[in-house]
């Protein structure tokens, strides 16, 4: 009972380790030659979003909708595969269900 209880403490320390290590990295998307640039943390969070004021007119409004868009998309692409690359890290070997 006690073996158990001290893997599942060692668990949780190693799952909390990797939470701020995930929160410490950032993923930088960029598109139309880094005229808007996204930056997510490790967990999902967006961190900031930049866009030149070239793009920030009317006439460019679908332009910038699809371009911001599909930058925040593959930056949330990026963290969930690095935060899965992590869990696996962490579960690896150890046979549980579902992660």
């Amino acid at each position: 009972m006690f073996d158990k209880m001290k893997q599942l403490y060692d668990f949780q320390k190693k799952a909390k380790e990797i939470q701020k290590e995930l929160e410490s990295r950032s993923i930088e998307v960029s598109r139309e030659n880094g005229k808007i640039r996204v930056i997510f943390d490790g967990s999902q969070k967006m961190k900031s979003i930049a866009i030149e004021e070239e793009l920030l007119v009317p006439q460019k409004k679908e332009l910038l909708e699809r371009l911001i868009r599909d930058a925040v998309s593959e930056a949330i692409g990026q963290s969930q595969k690095l935060a899965a690359g992590k869990m696996k890290e962490l579960t690896g070997g150890m046979g549980i269900p579902g992660l």
